[in-house]
């Protein structure tokens, strides 16, 4: 069984020895809850841009788990429909995708996406939110492959935004493995 990253393990009994101490000082027999409002910070969003569709995801309070959150059709309302999301689930930090080639070169594709980040990052830097590039190389296949284990009927593995929110997580969970 996974049991997280070193560092997931390491906030976890954190947390757990908190709880531990604040009951051992209460003298209390009683169960102990460890509110997460206690320690929540906010939220990571991370995007995969496609030209036709941007897979969406978003980690928990604790940036440890990335789950898959959304698609969003690539329209001329794409960045207000993202700016909207970032304030209604409380994001701290935008992870945007940045596809290169393997050599680790720009593509064609990565010219659309630093335009797109362009007007993106400015936005999110009147409200102090953080951001970054990250690479996405080979998270489409990954997330093919991924959606392909899951015992899905053939339509919905099909469905095309399973694989822009699957990639969007993939981004989104290696950038936490990394914090």
């Amino acid at each position: 069984m996974y049991e997280g990253s070193p560092q997931q393990r390491d906030m976890k009994n954190k947390y757990k020895d908190v709880g531990e101490r604040m009951k051992d000082e209460n003298n209390s027999d009683s169960s102990f809850i460890l509110h997460s409002s206690s320690f929540s910070q906010s939220r990571v969003l991370a995007i995969d841009y496609g030209s036709k569709r941007v897979g969406l995801a978003i980690s928990d309070e604790l940036r440890m788990l990335a789950r898959p959150f959304n698609f969003l059709e690539n329209t001329n309302r794409l960045l207000k429909e993202i700016l909207a999301i970032i304030e209604t689930e409380h994001i701290g930090c935008v992870i945007l995708g940045l596809p290169r080639t393997l050599a680790g070169t720009d593509s064609e594709f990565t010219t659309q996406v630093r335009a797109f980040a362009e007007k993106l990052f400015a936005k999110l830097d009147t409200k102090n939110i953080e951001h970054h590039f990250y690479d996405e190389r080979l998270t489409s296949v990954m997330a093919q492959a991924n959606i392909s284990e899951q015992g899905w009927s053939k339509s919905k593995r099909e469905e095309k935004h399973r694989k822009d929110e699957e990639a969007a997580r993939i981004i989104l969970q290696e950038f936490l493995d990394n914090l």
